[in-house]
């Protein structure tokens, strides 16, 4: 689990990765994204609201390389990015 803070003078994003940041696929088999989550906290108040994350970036398995997957929350314009690097292996050759 990496936790991830972006902070601006209204908010602070925390964004949680589920999982290991760098995950290592062998080549040709399914790889399945354990996601985020993310979490607003009101700088002021303290107050705590969970914050959608938005999930890009592609990893294919039948093409050997290391791929980026990011994760973004935001809350009234703080924005939080997180990354994993996800390794295509072939440990067969």
């Amino acid at each position: 689990m990496i936790k991830k803070q972006i902070q601006n003078k209204d908010y602070q994003i925390n964004i949680q990765l589920n999982g290991e940041r760098i995950v290592v696929v062998e080549y040709g088999t399914e790889y399945v994204d354990l996601g985020a989550s993310a979490a607003a906290i009101d700088r002021k108040s303290g107050a705590t609201e969970p914050t959608e994350v938005t999930v890009s970036g592609q990893v294919n398995t039948n093409l050997l390389g290391t791929y980026t997957v990011r994760y973004a929350a935001s809350k009234n314009h703080s924005i939080g990015p997180a990354y994993r690097r996800v390794e295509v292996v072939d440990t067969q050759l």
